[in-house]
């Protein structure tokens, strides 16, 4: 019985370590997608200070709105703004 936890626990450890990688890179492109948006925040004259408030799933509408050439995406990005 010993054995069996010690070898769940050391099975734990491993799996967690291999995924510890993989977790920081996604951070790091959330981190680097949220820079983009406040930096296009500033030059569209947009409030920066609820960006860190944003989801995953709002920092991607909101790229992709910014990525969109037609016109009223700054008011949907302001909706967005809005929620928070």
């Amino acid at each position: 019985m010993k054995r069996n936890i010690m070898a769940l626990a050391t099975a734990s450890a491993i799996a967690f370590a291999a995924m510890a990688p993989s977790a920081q890179a996604m951070e790091n492109e959330f981190n680097m997608l949220t820079g983009a948006i406040y930096n296009a925040f500033v030059t569209m004259g947009l409030p920066t200070e609820k960006i860190h408030d944003l989801s995953l799933s709002e920092v991607a509408q909101i790229k992709n709105l910014l990525e969109q050439d037609g016109m009223g995406s700054e008011g949907q990005i302001k909706v967005i703004l809005d929620r928070h």
